[in-house]
């Protein structure tokens, strides 16, 4: 394993953390991690009350591959361990109005949509409660990294990260200890092999029309972006097996690269004020504001050139700053800012009232106090998130 859990790993400068509560366990955000600090109308995924953890399939923790095993593909006739009709090596994908051939395994690249749930049996004898939280790597490169939940046993985090990986061929989940005084200590790890993850063949994904008579979704279903949820993606539940103890309750979806960047009809996938608008009648809105002498700059759209300031202040220094992802509740909440700020814009612009106009842009704060997560800032730049 590449990872001893008998060391320390120093993550990061240990930072002063506000302390709120949420659920069942205190909640705390880690800086540069998804925190609560926008007014939206978007409310915080809970876990439904019928959570069933039998409903998730039990997978054992993979050792990370040696470096002879990463450099060779993998042919599935000659693992027999990998059989692609094993119910547990199973990951859905469906596109809307798409349709194509099962591709044998997603190293080809794509977007990775993890939901980290929660973790059960994480208790110590050394102390009562504790602060943990999970980094998510593929190929040892760090993708995500969740909140701080603190608890004693049961720990319940139940975010969502949307990763757009290449050629990635190993998933790992490391849990660690946060701690104001020492290094970040590494509790628990679990590692998935992406290479034994399957795609069903697409025609098997049930179509708009029949999820519409089947009735509700599964209330499990996690919360993800407006692309994504558009497109039909089906997760594998997992209950991944974690050294040296417990289980990490997680859901797995992927959408291939092909379909990631597939043209789609946008006005049907957002509201329309902002997202999915064309870059003409952005740049359109930004020179009627130009001419009421409210932006000097009416060339660069109004939400790239926020993010990108916000950016420059204070995610210079940020290691990966356009690599790790920001969680897509976190996402949401950048996106509904933009989404309100830019209807009372487009009010004010109607009245061609000056004041208006100042107000909405004064209202709109991307500060640290107010998105605590510059990831969830970048993440709003994906050009097929727009």
């Amino acid at each position: 394993m590449r990872y001893p859990l008998s060391e320390e790993a120093n993550m990061m400068q240990q930072p002063h953390l506000p302390d709120t509560l949420a659920g069942s366990s205190q909640e705390r955000c880690l800086p540069g991690s998804s925190g609560m600090g926008i007014g939206s109308t978007i409310p915080r995924p809970q876990l439904p009350s019928n959570f069933n953890s039998s409903q998730f399939n039990l997978l054992s923790s993979e050792p990370y591959p040696s470096p002879s095993q990463t450099h060779h593909p993998f042919n599935p006739s000659q693992s027999p361990s990998h059989e692609t009709s094993s119910p547990r090596h199973r990951l859905y994908t469906h596109v809307d109005g798409g349709g194509g051939e099962c591709t044998g395994s997603i190293a080809g690249g794509g977007l990775l949509v993890v939901n980290i749930i929660a973790g059960s049996g994480l208790k110590t004898t050394q102390m009562l409660l504790r602060d943990l939280y999970c980094v998510i790597e593929t190929d040892s490169v760090r993708k995500a990294r969740s909140m701080i939940r603190t608890s004693t046993d049961y720990f319940e985090w139940d975010e969502v990260f949307e990763m757009e990986i290449e050629e990635s061929r190993f998933l790992s989940i490391l849990i660690y200890q946060w701690d104001a005084r020492t290094r970040h200590r590494l509790c628990f790890y679990g590692g998935i092999d992406l290479t034994s993850l399957t795609q069903q063949n697409l025609s098997t994904s049930p179509s708009r029309e029949q999820k519409e008579t089947e009735g509700p979704e599964d209330e499990c279903q996690p919360l993800t972006s407006p692309l994504i949820a558009r497109s039909g993606m089906r997760f594998e539940k997992i209950a991944l097996q974690l050294e040296p103890r417990g289980v990490l309750y997680l859901q797995m979806g992927f959408l291939p690269m092909i379909a990631l960047y597939m043209r789609r009809n946008l006005s049907a996938a957002y509201d329309t004020t902002l997202f999915g608008v064309s870059l003409d009648e952005l740049v359109y809105r930004d020179r009627m504001l130009a001419s009421l002498g409210v932006i000097s700059d009416s060339v660069v759209p109004l939400l790239i050139r926020k993010c990108v300031e916000e950016v420059d202040r204070r995610g210079t220094e940020v290691v990966g700053i356009y690599r790790l992802s920001g969680s897509v509740w976190m996402k949401l909440q950048v996106r509904d800012l933009f989404t309100r700020t830019a209807e009372k814009i487009a009010q004010g612009l109607v009245k061609r009232s000056e004041k208006a106009v100042r107000g909405a842009l004064a209202a709109l704060d991307l500060s640290a106090d107010a998105v605590p997560d510059i990831h969830a800032i970048t993440g709003e730049l994906h050009l097929q998130q727009l």
